[in-house]
């Protein structure tokens, strides 16, 4: 780095600073940054220079998609006393390193397919549970408004206005029955059908390398299978604003099909039977990444069609990373 200097001044601290930060459709995002301190002292008028370097990072790797950006940066700057701090950045290129799970938040963790396959089981009950409470206490509210409006003698129309007068009430109430009977037919689903499950492996692929899909199903009951398919997908997810104002942007960058079910296959109850693909990771395709705002996740969505019920369907996340070259 090279410093000119038109007429004498003191710096307290000449610095570089290597960091990342996306930019985009969404808010921005950036690391911690790593410093280096390269001078303190005066300045005379002249030409200085201050050889300095960095470690490469691994991770992030440099990505420009859609609607996420992740660039690196080397910004430097000269504190002056009672003066506009002089300052100068540049950008470059940062290759995806041989770690995958890189995330700056705790909603870019990685997920199992155990953690996934627990929370969709225990999604019916809460359903059922909320709704039951919610219908609940809307009924009370309902029947205290028009109990006391009949108390008081109230005519037909009084006593529907103020029913009315509940409002959103019977709205929340009606919408607490339709998630207590969507929970209790996701439960008979479940009874039928038994939990499938699926697991992946490996859990972190890399990009250009596979990741085995298998789905198992262990029926309680007789069922003839109509369709089943994986999808490999690739999304970009850019989040703008905040509170009540936030938006999500959305798109999607890759997506392979792989059908392992056509249709007609009768699978007996009690019989676990295993269904298994292998998808490829394309070259050129960028790693995962996840920060507070901005996210490129991979993941792998299995539905099943059987006869006489709707479609099961479940999404597991996948890490993706790159392998470089060791020396």
């Amino acid at each position: 780095m090279t410093v000119r200097v038109d007429t004498g001044v003191q710096c307290r601290r000449l610095s570089a600073v290597l960091s990342w930060r996306t930019h985009g459709k969404g808010n921005r995002d950036e690391g911690p940054g790593e410093s280096l301190g390269l001078f303190d002292g005066d300045w005379n008028p002249g030409e200085y220079h201050y050889p300095f370097r960095f470690m490469a990072p691994t991770m992030p790797a440099t990505y420009h998609g859609h609607f996420v950006n992740v660039d690196h940066y080397v910004a430097v700057r000269a504190d002056i006393p009672w003066a506009t701090d002089p300052k100068a950045e540049t950008d470059l290129l940062i290759v995806g390193g041989d770690r995958a799970d890189f995330t700056t938040s705790k909603t870019g963790k990685a997920i199992s397919p155990a953690d996934v396959h627990k929370a969709t089981r225990a999604i019916p009950n809460v359903a059922i549970g909320c709704g039951a409470l919610v219908a609940l206490v809307c009924l009370v509210v309902m029947v205290v408004a028009v109990g006391a409006d009949v108390l008081a003698g109230g005519r037909v129309t009084e006593i529907l206005l103020a029913l009315v007068s509940t409002l959103p009430a019977p709205l929340f109430f009606l919408g607490g029955l339709a998630a207590m009977v969507w929970g209790a037919f996701r439960k008979m689903r479940a009874a039928h059908l038994g939990e499938p499950e699926m697991s992946l492996e490996p859990l972190q692929p890399t990009v250009g390398g596979p990741v085995t899909v298998t789905v198992a199903l262990n029926p309680r009951k007789d069922l003839v299978l109509e369709e089943a398919w994986f999808d490999l997908v690739c999304k970009e997810t850019a989040t703008s604003g905040s509170g009540t104002n936030q938006t999500h942007h959305h798109h999607e960058l890759h997506r392979e099909r792989r059908r392992f079910e056509a249709g007609g296959t009768t699978i007996p109850a009690g019989q676990t039977t295993h269904r298994r693909d292998r998808l490829a990771i394309p070259a050129g395709l960028p790693v995962s990444f996840a920060s507070e705002h901005n996210r490129v996740a991979w993941f792998v969505e299995a539905q099943v069609k059987v006869q006489g019920w709707p479609a099961w369907s479940i999404t597991v996340p996948v890490t993706v990373g790159t392998v470089t070259a060791r020396r």
